[in-house]
């Protein structure tokens, strides 16, 4: 009985250690995209992300392949009483009205283009919607196993 006691502390306690870890990288993550100059365009933010950097003052449109989640953010964005222009477009053929000087592509929206001609595709697309000089910015997943680095 003692053993699985044990066993279960340490769970909470990696569990929590987890959770500071995640806390902290979303903190330096929406640092770095509200220090990003406008006109920004978030690609396939999560719904956390894009409420927060909105809501820390980032003027972006915000682009997403689904509806759904467009939906929800629309409908987060209303109660907050945020503002961003929402497009739902495929991401390998994006046409927005304009340019930016800055697209921030969150992970899952370029995770799942493993074929080396979507990717190239992508690129070739997001090159497009790019102010001369512009910056894209790749949002890079928590590295699994981070936890266990948590002091």
């Amino acid at each position: 009985m003692k053993k699985q006691h044990s066993n279960q502390q340490l769970d909470q306690k990696s569990k929590a250690a987890h959770t500071a870890v995640s806390e902290r990288y979303q903190a330096r993550l929406l640092q770095s995209i509200l220090a990003i100059e406008p006109p920004a365009l978030l690609v396939g933010p999560t719904e956390e992300l894009a409420l927060s950097a909105l809501a820390g003052g980032l003027r972006a449109d915000i682009c997403d392949d689904s509806l759904e989640q467009l939906g929800r953010l629309a409908q987060a964005c209303l109660e907050r009483n945020l503002e961003a222009k929402l497009y739902w477009q495929p991401l390998t053929s994006l046409s927005l009205p304009q340019r930016y000087a800055n697209i921030v592509l969150a992970p899952r929206s370029w995770q799942a283009l493993a074929r080396r001609a979507e990717s190239e595709l992508l690129q070739r697309t997001l090159a497009a919607q790019l102010l001369p000089k512009g910056q894209l910015h790749l949002l890079l997943s928590r590295p699994q196993g981070l936890e266990t680095l948590a002091a």
